[in-house]
């Protein structure tokens, strides 16, 4: 995608290719990274209601248990 993307926008804003494609990957990279959180983090505390009810935890255990588990997956992105 970041390939036929920088390609084809490189030729109509007539933008080298090897100067555009690096910041193409890593704003879609970072604009993932982002647009998941925000997904994911709204739905923590309902995801996790079974857990929350069963277990006396911090509620922010729920929390980082979402951010690392899309941390992962970013690093796995890379």
């Amino acid at each position: 995608m970041v390939a036929s993307i920088g390609l084809l926008y490189g030729y109509i804003f007539k933008i080298e290719t090897q100067e555009y494609l690096p910041y193409l990957a890593a704003g879609f990279f970072a604009w993932g990274l982002i647009s998941i959180l925000i997904g994911e983090g709204c739905q923590t505390f309902i995801n996790a209601e079974g857990l929350i009810k069963q277990l006396n935890v911090p509620l922010s255990i729920h929390a980082y248990r979402i951010l690392w588990s899309n941390l992962l997956t970013a690093a796995h992105t890379i």
